[in-house]
């Protein structure tokens, strides 16, 4: 483990319960926008073509509904 993470661990263990709440939240909010750019990503460069073609033939054979 990188001396940089220990840090943080180091320093997130000091946290009081509410900081540790803000911390959660915050921290909830920054993977998903790393998600969010990845989906991102991944559809520009068209590897979920495959996977929205396989969605659009489901709902069309009555196998998948809008949500």
């Amino acid at each position: 483990m990188s001396d940089r993470l220990l840090d943080a661990e180091r320093l997130v263990e000091q946290f009081s319960t509410e900081e540790l709440g803000s911390f959660a939240i915050w921290f909830a909010d920054f993977q998903d926008q790393l998600w969010e750019r990845q989906i991102e990503r991944d559809s520009v460069s068209g590897r979920l073509d495959r996977l929205i073609e396989q969605a659009n033939r489901d709902f069309e054979k009555g196998l998948a509904r809008e949500a």
